[in-house]
């Protein structure tokens, strides 16, 4: 999970990005991520290989469509509806499947929440887009102590919603996996969007791209 979204974050970057320093820096970050899973002893050189290709595979293949789509409102749509069908049948599947008396529990548990919370988060963001898209057209320009404040307010913000919604969640909805969905929809669309709260969202072309981990 760390290196597949270090790769796609920071591979991201470096491909779409036309400065040198920026490109040398994200991919050192990348390739740091992904030597110490192996250096922490939490993922054998083959997860790490395996998380590393698929990210590429995102980085490079899908790009092109994603360009597009950022600069098409249809195309964003269209690829937030194939996104939420993804989701949706990734958290179906864990939580409806006959899996076997021997599974190992604590991997399938820990499914089941990435699962709500993979959803949840894709939801948010198709908020944030539609909010941004119809109603709030958050502009990004400002002078650079503008962009430090609303950087530091928004992540103050952002970290408020994670820690201080989770404990009042589970509380009142009891099933935690829905819970930290919930919460994850919330902290995505505040993420992804500038409703009545000033964040600082990374753009392309004028439309939110945000990545929440």
């Amino acid at each position: 999970g760390h290196t597949q979204c270090a790769t796609g974050v920071y591979g991201s970057i470096a491909r779409s990005h036309r400065n040198w320093i920026v490109r040398t820096v994200s991919v050192a970050i990348l390739v740091t991520v992904a030597f110490s899973r192996m250096y922490l002893g939490v993922h054998t050189p083959l997860d790490v290989l395996v998380s590393l290709g698929i990210g590429l595979f995102f980085v490079f293949a899908l790009y092109p469509i994603l360009d597009k789509a950022f600069t098409n409102h249809l195309g964003m749509l269209a690829l937030f509806a194939f996104c939420t069908l993804f989701g949706l049948a990734n958290l179906l599947f864990v939580e409806l499947y006959a899996f076997p008396a021997d599974v190992d529990l604590a991997n399938l548990l820990n499914a089941k929440e990435t699962a709500w919370k993979l959803l949840a988060a894709i939801l948010g963001m198709l908020a944030a887009y539609l909010l941004d898209h119809y109603l709030v057209h958050f502009e990004v320009k400002a002078v650079w102590w503008v962009q430090v404040l609303k950087l530091a307010i928004g992540f103050a913000l952002l970290l408020a919603i994670k820690a201080g919604a989770k404990a009042p969640l589970h509380a009142l909805i009891g099933d935690t996996h829905i819970a930290d969905g919930i919460r994850y929809f919330l902290m995505t669309a505040f993420a992804g969007c500038e409703a009545g709260s000033r964040l600082l969202m990374i753009t392309r072309n004028g439309l939110p791209v945000a990545c929440i981990s």
